[in-house]
């Protein structure tokens, strides 16, 4: 019992820091990136649950016509740990569905990364509202 309990007590840190990291991701973000030449803008709002998040993101118009404003995306996953964030969602064009996934870092009320989607990768930027 007495090494289950140790072991426990080593964890709680990582636990611990786990949930904090992704509560510095929660709220309401601005996202704006490129992928092939596709620009977008996304309204994202994200929602903190221990290591991991949820939430949605939200098409805006960016003047290309490949974007589809108003559009909601529900994230299938999202992860933070220390100042990296990662989450995903799915999207579709034409009769493709295909995950779009993000990765970046947080400095700040900023985070800058990689985009992929559908076998292409771009890069995007988001602040916090």
């Amino acid at each position: 019992m007495k090494p289950l309990l140790s072991r426990l007590m080593l964890l709680l840190p990582l636990v611990l820091y786990a949930s904090s990291a992704s509560a510095q991701f929660g709220g309401a973000w601005q996202v704006n990136g490129n992928v092939s030449d596709t620009a977008f803008i996304l309204d994202c709002t994200f929602e903190p649950n221990g290591a991991e998040f949820g939430g949605t993101c939200v098409e805006e118009a960016s003047g290309d016509p490949k974007v589809h404003a108003g559009k909601n995306h529900t994230l299938t996953a999202g992860t933070a740990a220390g100042d990296q964030v990662n989450w995903t969602y799915k999207s579709s064009f034409l009769f493709t569905t295909f995950d779009v996934s993000f990765s970046g870092t947080l400095d700040k009320d900023r985070i800058a990364g990689t985009v992929t989607a559908a076998g292409r990768k771009g890069a995007f930027t988001a602040v916090r509202k």
